[in-house]
């Protein structure tokens, strides 16, 4: 089965193959002028059950019938409600037909209306979009090992190979609540842009630099197709086969496509990124180096809980290391700082005068912070001392705090002494 046209915008050529495995060929695809546009759909009946070849083909067929009937504006809900419509006809069919199980089929769809594209699927067949020597995939799978893909428990590569890769969980006819899952936007397309449809005996067999080099060579879109078919058949493909591939011309359309969250970027605007990124890098380490590394105190508070034990405290915090570091007037209690934090005091001695009664004597504590925590609105110190079994007093002292709530945004140094004792 083939099928090709020449038009004034678009070229295109489409070609299913039975494959090298297979008894019989349970895709179904076409390419066919509506009232609401052209229309071009791959079905890929599911293996396994009963009556696939029928229901791929009902499937398109009742899809073109839908297009077909009457002009409709909104080019996204006539594609969302021309897939329910096949999947309906489906099931009816199976009822007719006395079926013990429902067949299903996989389904993608291009609209081409007004020099741009809009596309629906269900399934694993896919869509392509190739501009220049860079191709998109436009379609998720909705399958079994796109879901192991997706939270990363295999690779794209390991997908390929995976045992259960025909497991689909999505389609028309056979699945109870079949999702169409509707583009969100038209794709406009530039000249000598290529559109792929196929279904997953080709695009499961092949790589994406597979196509890019075939759609590169300078031949016709009838050559191209039966090069990308013969390419899925070398590689060993087990299944049915097949592609429909467009090549734009004449659009008028100057914008080239760029996926959402996918930015081509030239060489040389890349390497002033990079250039950029290590400059910044440089300037943050140098400042961190002058003005963190080198700075002894970088909060002075002058009341330090309870404030009989020690007035004009400095609590210095590091942020390069996980100590807070604090220098107290008056020697504080052993039992707290010495015992449970395993730090000795260390005397210093500033504003020495002729008078010995005149210097100032500070101790120098060095605690050891397991954690620093930022403060999140309304979040109560007494919250923390239970989370940390941390004594209230002592998260006090370390934190140099006199009251119980915290600021918002504010930080907050948890001691180490539980894992030291």
């Amino acid at each position: 089965m083939e099928q090709t046209k020449k038009l004034n915008t678009f070229n295109f050529y489409g070609q299913t193959d039975i494959g090298a495995y297979r008894k019989n060929n349970e895709d179904f695809f076409s390419c066919t002028d509506t009232v609401n546009g052209y229309i071009f759909i791959v079905c890929d009946g599911i293996g396994g059950i009963q009556g696939g070849e029928d229901a791929s083909k009902t499937a398109v067929n009742s899809i073109i019938n839908f297009v077909s009937a009457e002009w409709k504006n909104n080019p996204f809900k006539l594609l969302k409600d021309a897939c329910e419509y096949a999947d309906s006809e489906i099931k009816k069919e199976a009822l007719t037909k006395a079926r013990k199980q429902t067949p299903g089929t996989t389904v993608v769809v291009v609209l081409l209306r007004d020099n741009k594209f809009y596309y629906a699927h269900a399934g694993d067949s896919r869509i392509y979009f190739s501009v220049g020597k860079k191709i998109f995939r436009l379609t998720n799978d909705h399958s079994y090992v796109q879901e192991l893909v997706k939270h990363k428990i295999i690779t794209e590569k390991q997908a390929k190979k995976h045992p259960e890769k025909n497991k689909i969980t999505n389609g028309l006819g056979a699945f109870i609540n079949s999702k169409i899952e509707v583009c969100k936007s038209p794709i406009s397309p530039t000249d000598n842009n290529y559109l792929l449809l196929c279904s997953d005996g080709y695009s499961g067999a092949t790589t994406k630099k597979d196509t890019v080099a075939i759609l590169s060579k300078k031949k016709t879109e009838k050559e191209k197709t039966e090069l990308l078919i013969n390419k899925a058949l070398d590689k060993g493909s087990d299944d049915n086969i097949t592609v429909i591939l467009l090549k734009f011309f004449n659009t008028g359309n100057k914008e080239k496509y760029i996926p959402k969250n996918k930015k081509t970027i030239g060489r040389k605007k890349l390497a002033m990124i990079a250039l950029l990124a290590f400059l910044g890098l440089v300037a943050i380490l140098l400042f961190t180096y002058i003005f963190i590394a080198k700075t002894e105190s970088i909060e002075i508070n002058k009341v330090f809980f309870p404030p009989t034990q020690a007035k004009g405290t400095i609590i210095i915090k590091k942020k390069l290391e996980e100590y807070v570091i604090i220098y107290s007037k008056n020697q504080i209690n052993n039992s707290i700082f010495i015992d449970k934090y395993k730090t000795i005091p260390k005397t210093i001695i500033t504003q020495q005068t002729k008078n010995d009664d005149d210097k100032t004597i500070l101790y120098k504590y060095k605690i050891p912070v397991q954690e620093i925590i930022n403060i999140s609105p309304g979040v109560n110190i007494k919250s923390i001392e239970t989370v940390y079994k941390i004594n209230l007093i002592d998260l006090l002292k370390a934190n140099n705090k006199k009251e119980l709530f915290l600021k918002p945004g504010e930080k907050i140094n948890i001691p180490h002494y539980n894992s030291i004792k």
